[in-house]
């Protein structure tokens, strides 16, 4: 598998956001402060696809 540096630079800052995002999602759903909706519940469902997607293709998981 060949990777280029770029990319992986930019796939590695993307998995560091999204676990600090959805960090940041379990906590304000574990107070209460946000709504569970559909919408919400979408976006956590793609952003963990992404996490794990991303976590795979490195060696993470």
């Amino acid at each position: 598998m060949t990777i280029k540096y770029d990319e992986l630079r930019f796939e590695i800052k993307e998995l560091i956001s999204l676990v600090r995002l959805d960090e940041k999602y379990a906590s304000l759903v574990a107070e209460g402060l946000l709504p569970i909706d559909q919408q919400a519940i979408n976006c956590h469902w793609q952003r963990q696809n992404r996490i794990e997607e991303l976590s795979r293709k490195y060696g993470l998981v």
